[in-house]
């Protein structure tokens, strides 16, 4: 079994290799573009998306020292300690240096552009110096940090200097925190007191409001991770708090890049077009009035992320089956709850998807709004089973272990193991067994209304494309559910356990197919997102099934 603190180590590398690239693409719209170059909050920003990325490489020797469960070299160790440390003293630094200037604008204080500039350029580099001046104070044997492989966790060294330092740095970013909500405080409440006092000559750019926000929910995530080491950290118990609590320090250096995106429309725009996601010239596609498509494929969207919950435990299951060794029981546990609770997901939604098909196609007399409720109750119920699987399933008697033998999860030996899987296998059989009849009533339904209204009984090709859609995802459900079933009375061998394994996982990757086999609008759609670029990008809006272009 691999050790937790290489599991651990694998799940940071992935967060950092999530959150450093976006970064790095952010940074370089941010210096590169002159709407953001000229703006001091911006200038600010950039500045500490770059010390975000430096600490970030130390959460990144960290990740390797993890993964090779061993410090490697004192000077990795150390090393990565002086990104870590001047990582978070800059931030803090940053962080204030932000809620300053938005002190200075909201407050209407008057200064010239120039003598703006020159002040945060002063400020900026004093942060700086004073994050390049801890670096350095932390290459000092004395003062330097080690790492221990166990906990994840980079530490400092034993030393009667030692405690000065992570003293002197705490009072640091202590001080500069208090001094920081002092700053958001004042700032909040003469945005109050001019809005009241001056509401016709006081004007509030949304922009800037975005920018103040960004900075207190900065300043909040911040205050709250260092909070929690310092005052909660004594009273975690187990391994678990300490690896979420480790997560969400480094997510630190995420979280800039996610509020760029979420507040900041011109940036966003700047994102997607790095990523060659380009407007040159939209089209927008409309279907039916009543909505009846976007019903479907919000469905469909839903059952995909199931399949993605499901795909994530068969690749858990990959990853184990590579690496000849098991993982940790509670990952193996909650890979189970990701298999069981997205076969669920799976059927339940596709339950759904084949009532809205018999409800459109026998015409159910129902208001747009009655529909949406009646929709949102039934996904309600789906996503409220599905996650009940996924609860129970974390229970040790009815939790599933992977067998690299067979390359399978199975659950865990007793009664209630043997008992819970046939238990499943009829109400998912009797799910199948309700959609099967909607898809006979529904084929009924159209053959009749056909004959007896051919003249009036008009079918949009792309109601049927979803029909024929929810048809193949049931039939393919259906024959993988009995296999499985029959599979310990005609399987002999763990090859044709390998086989239907393979064949499992691909019920995740049939409705990618099935969506760019029936639906040109989305294949269009989907080229011009993979590069392949055309003078026309398609947006795909779906209301009802039918499909058609301008």
């Amino acid at each position: 079994m691999l050790p937790e603190s290489v599991i651990v180590g694998l799940l940071y590398m992935i967060e950092f290799f999530i959150i450093v690239p976006l970064h790095v693409l952010i940074i370089t719209i941010l210096l590169r573009t002159q709407e953001f170059r000229n703006l001091s909050a911006y200038k600010i920003m950039a500045n500490m998306s770059i010390c975000e990325c430096t600490q970030m490489i130390g959460y990144l020797l960290g990740d390797l020292m993890s993964l090779c469960q061993s410090t490697l070299d004192p000077y990795v160790a150390r090393i990565g300690g002086c990104f870590l440390n001047a990582g978070w003293v800059g931030i803090v630094s940053f962080i204030f240096l932000l809620a300053f200037n938005r002190l200075i604008v909201f407050s209407g204080y008057k200064i010239t552009v120039a003598a703006e500039k020159r002040l945060f350029k002063m400020l900026i580099s004093f942060a700086w110096i004073l994050a390049a001046l801890v670096f350095i104070l932390h290459f000092i044997p004395a003062f330097s940090m080690i790492y221990i492989v166990q906990k994840n966790t980079y530490w400092f060294v034993e030393s009667p200097y030692a405690p000065i330092a992570s003293a002197t740095e705490y009072y640091y970013l202590f001080c500069t925190l208090i001094t920081t909500f002092v700053v958001c405080c004042t700032t909040v409440v003469l945005i109050i007191v001019r809005r009241n006092l001056y509401s016709t000559h006081f004007k509030v750019s949304s922009g800037e409001i975005k920018i103040f926000i960004q900075s207190l929910v900065i300043f909040l995530y911040l205050s709250a991770i260092r909070c929690v080491w310092q005052f909660l950290s004594p009273y975690l118990r187990g391994s678990a708090p300490f690896i979420a609590l480790g997560m969400a320090t480094q997510a630190v250096g995420g979280l800039n890049p996610v509020l760029y995106l979420v507040l900041n429309k011109s940036l966003r725009r700047q994102v997607l077009k790095a990523l060659g996601i380009e407007d040159k010239k939209v089209f927008v596609i409309l279907m039916k009035k009543e909505f009846r498509s976007i019903t479907a494929y919000r469905i469909m969207a839903y059952m995909s992320i199931c399949e993605c919950m499901q795909n994530l435990g068969y690749f858990m299951g990959g990853v184990m089956s590579v690496c000849q060794t098991t993982f940790p029981d509670f990952i193996m546990k909650f890979c189970g709850c990701l298999l069981n609770a997205g076969w669920f997901g799976i059927v339940l939604f596709a339950l759904v998807l084949s009532i809205n098909r018999f409800v459109v196609f026998i015409d159910v007399k129902m208001t747009a709004s009655t529909r949406e409720r009646f929709y949102t109750v039934m996904v309600s119920i789906a996503w409220f089973i599905t996650a009940i699987i996924f609860g129970a399933h974390f229970i040790p008697e009815i939790s599933m272990s992977y067998k690299l033998a067979r390359n399978t999860f199975s659950f865990a030996d007793g009664e209630l193991g043997v008992e819970i899987p046939r238990i499943e296998y009829h109400i998912i059989f009797a799910i199948l067994f309700v959609i099967f009849i909607l898809s006979m009533a529904t084929v009924i339904t159209i053959v009749v209304k056909r004959n007896l209204f051919s003249s009036n009984f008009k079918i949009s090709s792309a109601e049927i494309k979803l029909f024929f859609q929810s048809v193949i995802i049931f039939v393919y459900l259906s024959v993988i559910r009995v296999l499985w079933n029959l599979s310990s009375m005609i399987f002999t061998g763990p090859s044709a356990y390998k086989v239907l394994g393979l064949a499992s996982q691909a019920v995740d990757g049939m409705n990618p197919f099935l969506y760019l086999i029936f639906n040109k609008s989305i294949r269009k759609h989907m080229k011009e997102m993979l590069g392949f670029k055309s003078a026309i990008v398609v947006v795909v809006t779906s209301s009802g099934g039918a499909t058609s272009r301008s």
